[in-house]
């Protein structure tokens, strides 16, 4: 029997639909084991509609709730951080998801065992937050190609299913009709005017897409976001750069990727563009992006 955590009550928000419809089944599994082996008091809430589980969350904080575990994948935290922020207590992922990039990047992607251990015996890291355009995201945003990849997976349902493979496939649907923009790109201050910009990430942590390593060298706690812009190459290029991003070895490309970092980002493009945040989207033609002054409490 694990005893670390008998006293901290816990509500688990639990995404049925994440994982490609497996988080439920998975989920059952796993509450076996956390009634077999642990003894601290938790509740579990079962979201049917998007933006539930930052209501639900929210609730929690007002119900004495100490933590908060997001059961599924970074959509459900991106929620509950925007539930939650602010107020005392901690949140942590069961990354049952299909993309699981948060998870990846605090190195939370681990076993049943690993998890369990995780929430009788817990360590918190106090991680930064985000924000675009007044909501906070965790993880990374985007905008450009990226966006409208985003867009065409979430349009499509038996691609989002896929995880990676399907962002390689909808990259390639994509790639026939999109035309690079001209986008100002403000950076703390230091404004410039790019030409032929394919995209732009913004990374508080290293991954998106489901695995691709967009901006290796973010970190969580630096109080920076990371900034990664690819311009100025053709299609067959992009092609043979993609495969890299999820190394990390595009940022050595010098040519086609620049890497800068800072804690205030504007961007405006001639045109609505797309954008996305932890996976949700956004349209529109200029983009407010910062670090808060708020931090989030993490379960690691």
């Amino acid at each position: 029997m694990l005893q670390g955590a008998f006293l901290i009550e816990t509500l688990f928000i639990v995404n049925p639909t994440a994982g490609r419809g497996t988080t439920k089944s998975r989920w059952d599994a796993f509450e076996r084991q956390l009634k077999k082996y642990t003894t601290f008091p938790y509740k579990v809430h079962f979201t049917t509609r998007s933006g539930e589980a930052e209501t639900v969350s929210l609730q929690a904080t007002h119900s004495h709730f100490e933590r908060v575990i997001a059961v599924g994948g970074d959509g459900t935290v991106n929620e509950i951080v925007n539930g939650v922020l602010g107020r005392d207590v901690m949140i942590g992922i069961l990354p049952f998801g299909t993309g699981n990039d948060l998870a990846r990047s605090i190195e939370a992607n681990k076993s049943d065992k690993d998890l369990l251990h995780m929430l009788c015996y817990p360590k918190e890291a106090s991680l930064n937050v985000a924000k675009i355009n007044g909501r906070h995201f965790i993880n990374a945003a985007g905008i450009g190609f990226d966006g409208i990849v985003a867009n065409h997976i979430n349009r499509h349902m038996f691609i989002k299913i896929l995880g990676a493979l399907g962002y390689s496939l909808s990259a390639i649907t994509v790639l026939k009709s999109f035309t690079p923009s001209e986008v100002m790109l403000n950076i703390d201050g230091n404004c410039v005017i790019l030409s032929h910009v394919w995209m732009i990430a913004i990374g508080n942590g290293s991954f998106y897409g489901g695995g691709m390593k967009i901006c290796p060298s973010a970190k969580y706690d630096d109080d920076l976001l990371d900034v990664c812009i690819v311009s100025n190459l053709g299609k067959m290029n992009f092609l043979k750069l993609l495969p890299s991003v999820y190394t990390g070895r595009h940022v050595e490309k010098e040519t086609f990727i620049t890497t800068q970092q800072g804690k205030h980002i504007e961007i405006t493009c001639p045109d609505y563009m797309i954008a996305h945040a932890d996976g949700e989207l956004i349209a529109s033609s200029s983009l407010q992006i910062s670090v808060s002054e708020k931090r989030i409490r993490f379960l690691t």
